[in-house]
């Protein structure tokens, strides 16, 4: 028998798959894995929005932002006392009769401000004053998703005329958060302040981040469940 011919070409190898080898993902699955991509990416790009309270006076700094579910407002409380309570638009100075949120009495401790945070539950018009004092009669409300039909400025006239400011016993409906703690799950933050520069720098890679854990943890399911 002679040598091989190193020149000489290797036979050709074909490999076969049968369609059945193929895996593949059940509907079941795939559903799933979109429901938790969808949900948590949704999540991931809720924003934070800052409200300064009592830093420029009795007013709410701005006193008009718009906002979307899930989001989140965040009142950062000066040294001066304040309250931020959600009100009847109908009747100026007087909390929701449902729902609603109230921070209590809040201010400063040193140089860090006080912060109280609420989530948007919907896109509907939510109003909100100050029931320290007669700070409310005296302008400081604000408005979160104004309408044509419900405005700040008609709810300020409410305001202005009632006979009363009215403070909740107890705060309900949102978060006041501890001194030095950080909301992770936040994004981005927009309204005045020098915190927002910082905050706005980071909000990109913050976010493709966190789509990127979305997406691992979708496919993750997915492939659980194949």
């Amino acid at each position: 028998m002679g040598s091989p011919d190193p020149e000489a070409t290797p036979p050709k190898c074909r490999v076969r798959q049968s369609v059945a080898q193929i895996p593949r993902v059940r509907p079941g699955a795939m559903k799933l894995g979109c429901a938790i991509l969808c949900l948590l990416t949704a999540k991931a790009v809720a924003k934070t929005i800052r409200i300064d309270v009592g830093s420029s006076g009795k007013s709410f700094s701005p006193d008009t932002v718009t906002a979307d579910k899930g989001d989140v407002l965040e009142f950062h409380f000066s040294k001066s006392k304040h309250s931020v309570v959600a009100g009847d638009y109908d009747k100026g100075c007087s909390p929701q009769s449902q729902g609603g949120f109230y921070s209590g009495m809040l201010q400063a401790k040193g140089n860090n401000p006080s912060i109280f945070q609420v989530t948007v539950e919907n896109t509907d018009p939510i109003f909100f004053y100050c029931s320290a004092g007669s700070h409310c009669q005296g302008g400081m409300v604000g408005a979160v998703n104004p309408s044509s039909d419900k405005s700040l400025a008609t709810y300020k006239d409410h305001s202005k005329s009632s006979g009363s400011n009215v403070s909740p016993d107890a705060p309900y409906g949102g978060k006041v958060l501890k001194e030095g703690e950080v909301d992770n799950s936040a994004t981005a933050t927009t309204g005045p302040g020098p915190s927002q520069t910082k905050d706005n720098t980071g909000a990109g890679a913050g976010l493709r981040a966190s789509v990127g854990i979305v997406a691992g943890l979708a496919a993750g399911a997915a492939a659980f469940l194949v």
